[in-house]
This record gives structure tokens, C-alpha cells and sequence, in this order.
């Protein structure tokens, strides 16, 4: 008889410093019932998702440099500046960082609190400063044009400094099948890289986070998948390998590491062979591991993919991988596709130090086809390429429940958005059914009161959390 399956989930979350929060303590149902996000756009739902992605292998949900996601506060006469394109503040209004430490939300074991005033926290101001770190971002960048001197921490003019904060976390308290887990990640001001905790333990590689947790998501910038970038489908398969395999995300940065040392060697001129095979031997390694592991995926998920759900709500996919070393490995092993792969990469040295590219893990791509139709996912409506989306995830998941005997967490980012009413109501009640914590987002709270009574309900306004006892 199978064993029953047990679910993974957050039981508390903590966020320090992270995009629009300055903190928030979230303490979650231990049954792990779905949790329902609703409120306004740009209120902090996806925020809080991003922030619950950093709890897995990568860079989260949006793939953002680090220093992206630290909360950016400015003041009123900031904001003002910046709508009249200039830019004018005191560091009054800026936020300053608190301390990344673990344990029950901080890393020194003691509890992370919003830090009182004079040390950079306003209590007065509430948690959020209501600016969205993309409009300081873009607000930067548009100062930059306009020759404001820019510096790698702060910003500089008309002989005013704003200090920008250098630090975050995200803490949680996991319930897994082996028991409860503390995790902590986030920056410190001192390294200004990455640092992973768990049960207060340093780690050295985030594939350790695989081990705690899987976590898979879907957000609005992936509606249109099938028609965007051969690199967006590309992050978003290696997302299914890593959930699978967490050592893929080193492989991952391994290859793309060398690539760019190799690359900036040639285009230099600097073309020391000891030190060009060295990487060349690396990315051949590391690029057949990939490819294959990319095939293997597809493989996995063809089956479930080829069923279908119960209802036969959501349509049956394929998925075609296009590239040269994926068609390689069908002809011969790895072992010696790596020296294939290797001889390659040395033949193109002149075209890539000249400008061109070669063929590798970095240009492989996906097609789907939506098999009732025989159509190329790209030309289905917007509508269609949703369910098909949400069908390549639904494989994934019983895929991982068949051979790992765990279901990811799922993050789903206004996933009912092009779905027909049918459509939406047979996913939440799938969704119900999972063994996983589920996270769900939407503007409108209504479309989720099928979960009434079966899920936590919060409204996010101004990155604050209030809880809601009903689907309104």
C-alpha cells in the first residue's frame, strides 16, 4: 500500500527589508490549507511571492539581482523630485538595514523586530514606504541619463546623499515530511552576497534549499511564454529540472560562469591555451549535463502530459526540445558527446571572439504543441497558452509525487487571469486536492470563494497583511 503523501509547506514566514516590506511576520495555518492573496495591483502580493521563491534554489521568481530586492525608501521630497525629473532628498526618509541573522525570523536566533527610530526604521511610517523598488529603479536610471552621478551604494545630487538599504531576509519555519526546519537567507551589509542558514547552520551551495523545499511558479510575465525569448522558456525548463534536481542550478552557473570567462578571454585577445581548454573542458562537462537533464524532464513530464487532467479541462501538451547538443545525445552517449561538445567549442573561438556564438545549453530551446489542435502553442489564444501553462505544471507535479514522493509548493501568480470560468473552478478544486501548500493571488477575492472554509484568506494592502475570515 503507498505511503500517504506528506505536505511541505511555510508555518511562519518573516521579511526583513525585502522589496516593499520593511517587515512582516506571517504565521500560517499548520495543516498548510492553500493561502489566498488578494488586494489591489501593487499592493505586495507578488512581493510576498518572490520572497517565499528565495526559499528554494535561484534567483526567485523574478530573477533579480540581489541588490534589487532589498526594500528602497525614499522620501516624500524624493518622490517629488523624481515626477519633475529631478532628484532632491536628505537621508531623512531613508530606510536604513536590519540585522541578517536566523533563528525565529533573524540569524542570531532572536527575533527580528522593525528596527526603532535613529536607527533607520520609522516606526511612525508604518512598514512599508509604498514605493515599489521599480520605480526607484526606473527612477534611477532615468537620473542616470540625465548625469546624475551614480555610486555603487547611493546616489549623489545636488550635494545630497541617499543611502540605499544594503540588506534583507526572508525567514521560515517549514513543516516536511522529516519534521520541522528553520531556513534564513537574505544579504548582509559586511558581504553583500547571498547567505543560506538552515536549523542555524551556514550552507555553502543554495542546491542544499532543494533538499528542504520545492517550489514551482507561475506569474503573469509567463502568459505569453510560447511567443517571448528562447531564454525565458529556457529558465523556465531548467526551473522543472531543478525541481527534480537542485544540483542543476550549480551546473547551471558553472557553464555560465566559464562561458563568460572564456568569452572575455577571447574578445581581450588573450588566448592562453592552457587556461581556454581549462574552461572549454568545464563548459563541455557542464553543458551535456545540462542538455540531458533538460531531455530527461521532458521525458518525464510527456507521460502525464499525454493523460491530461480528471475533467479533461486543460489541454494536452507536448513539448519538443530544439538544439544541437540535445540532438547529439540521441546519437551517442555523454561521455563521448563532452568531447564532441568540447571540440566545438574550441572550433568557435574566433567567431565568438569576433561577435558570433556557437551552439550550446545557452541557445537550446522548447516548442509546445497543443495536441488536440495540432497547433504550436505560439499561435493558440492568450487564453489557451494559459491552460497549457498551468497543464506543463500539473504534470510536473504528479511527475514529482510519482518518483520522489513529495509535491512542490506551488507559487501561482494570478493564475485564474484568461482562464475560463469552467477552467478556474476545476484548478482550484485540483488544487485542493494536492498535498502541497499552495499559494494563490488575485485582485479579485470573489473568484476564490470555492476555497471558502478550505484556505487561508489574506488582503495585501501597502505590504501589509490582514487576514480575512471569508472569500467577500
Amino acid at each position: 500500500m503507498a505511503k500517504p503523501l506528506v505536505k511541505r509547506g511555510v508555518k511562519k514566514l518573516r521579511l526583513t527589508d525585502f522589496r516593499s516590506y520593511g517587515f512582516l511576520s506571517l504565521d500560517l495555518d499548520p495543516s498548510l490549507c492553500p493561502v489566498v492573496l488578494s488586494g489591489k495591483n501593487g499592493a505586495g502580493k507578488t512581493n510576498l511571492l518572490e520572497a517565499v521563491s528565495f526559499l528554494a534554489p535561484g534567483r526567485g521568481l523574478r530573477r533579480a539581482r540581489l541588490s534589487d530586492v532589498a526594500r528602497h525608501t525614499m522620501s516624500a521630497d524624493f518622490l517629488q523630485g523624481a515626477g519633475e525629473g529631478r532628484f532632491c532628498a536628505g537621508t531623512e526618509g531613508i530606510s536604513g538595514f536590519s540585522s541578517f541573522t536566523g533563528g525565529d525570523g533573524s540569524f542570531d536566533g532572536q527575533e527580528s523586530r522593525p528596527m526603532a527610530p535613529g536607527t533607520g526604521f520609522n516606526e511612525s511610517s508604518g512598514i512599508n514606504s509604498g514605493v515599489d523598488s521599480r520605480f526607484v529603479s526606473g527612477a534611477f536610471e532615468a537620473g542616470c541619463e540625465a548625469g546624475w552621478e551614480e555610486e555603487p551604494s547611493r546616489a549623489r545630487s545636488f550635494g545630497k546623499v541617499i543611502e540605499l538599504p544594503k540588506s534583507w531576509s526572508v525567514y521560515a519555519h517549514l513543516l516536511t515530511e522529516s519534521g520541522p526546519v528553520e531556513v534564513g537567507t537574505g544579504v548582509t551589509p559586511s558581504s553583500g552576497k547571498r547567505s543560506i542558514k538552515i536549523n542555524g547552520q551556514p550552507v555553502r551551495s543554495q542546491a542544499d534549499l532543494g533538499g528542504c523545499l520545492s517550489v514551482l511558479w507561475l506569474t503573469p510575465t509567463m502568459d505569453r511564454l510560447f511567443c517571448s525569448d528562447p531564454s525565458s522558456r529556457r529558465h523556465f525548463l531548467d526551473r522543472l529540472v531543478q525541481s527534480f534536481d537542485p544540483l542543476h542550478a550549480v551546473r547551471s552557473a558553472d557553464y555560465s560562469h566559464a562561458l563568460k570567462q572564456w568569452g572575455c578571454l577571447l574578445k581581450e585577445g588573450r588566448w592562453n591555451e592552457g587556461w581556454l581548454s581549462s574552461l572549454e573542458e568545464v563548459m563541455a562537462l557542464n553543458g551535456v549535463a545540462i542538455c540531458a537533464a533538460r531531455k530527461d524532464i521532458v521525458a518525464r513530464l510527456s507521460g502525464f502530459l499525454a493523460q491530461g487532467d480528471e475533467g479533461h479541462l486543460f489541454p494536452q501538451a507536448h513539448i519538443r526540445l530544439k538544439g544541437m547538443l540535445e540532438s547529439v545525445l540521441d546519437t551517442m552517449p555523454a561521455l563521448q558527446a563532452e568531447e564532441f561538445f568540447k571540440e566545438k567549442i574550441k572550433a568557435s573561438r574566433r567567431i565568438y571572439a569576433d561577435g558570433g556564438n556557437f551552439a550550446g545549453p545557452h541557445t537550446s530551446d522548447f516548442s509546445v504543441c497543443y495536441r488536440e489542435k495540432n497547433m504550436d502553442a505560439s499561435l493558440c489564444s492568450t487564453g489557451e497558452q494559459k491552460a497549457l501553462l498551468v497543464s506543463i505544471i500539473l504534470a510536473q507535479t504528479k511527475a514529482q509525487m510519482k518518483e520522489k514522493g513529495v509535491c512542490p509548493m506551488l507559487l501561482l501568480d494570478e493564475v485564474t487571469a484568461h482562464l475560463d470560468k469552467s477552467r478556474q473552478e476545476a484548478l482550484l478544486e485540483m488544487l485542493l486536492r494536492m498535498p502541497a501548500q499552495v499559494w494563490l493571488t488575485g485582485t479579485d477575492v470573489s473568484v476564490f470563494k470555492p476555497l471558502e472554509g478550505k484556505a487561508q484568506f489574506f488582503n495585501i494592502e501597502n505590504s501589509e497583511a490582514f487576514a480575512l475570515t471569508a472569500a467577500a
